[in-house]
């Protein structure tokens, strides 16, 4: 996997927030998106990790071997990489996920212990409803010796096996052990629907998982305008801030 790793200046551990990428992306994200939200993590002391998925961006692999386990897996090694690294503090580590990365993020953070804090962005809760969504992609996709061609991205089989072991819902109300999280939500995104986002506040233990909701009037999917994206990142880097006890 190839990523890149923002540390802030200074001599002491850093804190740090990986982030997970959305289906498609990459580590940059939709108009520099990732990019952006390091830099601000990183000049108020945050370091950031942002890393291609196999199969995506610059990381090695092929795309139409994806699948969210591969995924989860992907998260869980970058997770395990910032823990080692000397510049940071393996205590203080936040998870932050888009869309498919926010799915993706929720199984990772219910799964390794590191993890302080969560910050999910439009993301996907319902696995089923997801690989649908995908599947069909307004009906411009189609098959081609059993890849699905989307957009010229192939998507082999094993992507839409067993929807349900990859509920992050789920996994998150099994995991007993307490973290923040932050569910971060565009009143105009067209792709996650707010009834889905619901399943997130409807769904879990508030007494095991503090939970923050917020909702920026007319934003898109990837906050893709400048005035929501900028509110979306100050957002997550005061709530990292806050969960991950940076003065």
């Amino acid at each position: 996997m190839v990523g890149t790793l923002h540390l802030p200046s200074g001599r002491r551990k850093s804190p740090v927030v990986v982030m997970c990428h959305g289906f498609t992306g990459s580590r940059l994200e939709a108009h520099f998106l990732f990019v952006k939200a390091a830099r601000k993590f990183c000049a108020d002391g945050l370091a950031a990790l942002r890393f291609d998925f196999r199969g995506s961006g610059e990381s090695g692999g092929r795309f139409e071997d994806m699948t969210i386990p591969g995924e989860i897996a992907d998260a869980l090694g970058a997770i395990s990489l910032v823990a080692r690294h000397p510049a940071l503090d393996s205590r203080r580590i936040g998870l932050l996920g888009l869309s498919l990365g926010g799915l993706v993020a929720a199984n990772a953070a219910s799964r390794d212990r590191r993890v302080r804090s969560l910050a999910l962005w439009c993301p996907s809760a319902d696995p089923l409803a997801m690989m649908k969504r995908i599947l069909s992609w307004g009906g411009n996709a189609r098959r081609t010796g059993g890849i699905l061609d989307i957009g010229g991205l192939g998507l082999g089989p094993a992507f839409s096996r067993n929807p349900r072991a990859v509920d992050p819902v789920s996994a998150l109300r099994k995991c007993r052990r307490p973290f923040p999280i932050l569910v971060l939500k565009g009143g105009a995104d067209k792709t996650i629907s707010m009834d889905e986002n619901g399943l997130y506040m409807d769904g879990l233990r508030r007494e095991i998982h503090p939970l923050r909701q917020v909702i920026i009037p007319g934003a898109g999917h990837t906050f893709e305008r400048l005035d929501h994206e900028r509110k979306a990142i100050h957002i997550t880097a005061d709530w990292f801030r806050e969960t991950l006890s940076l003065p």
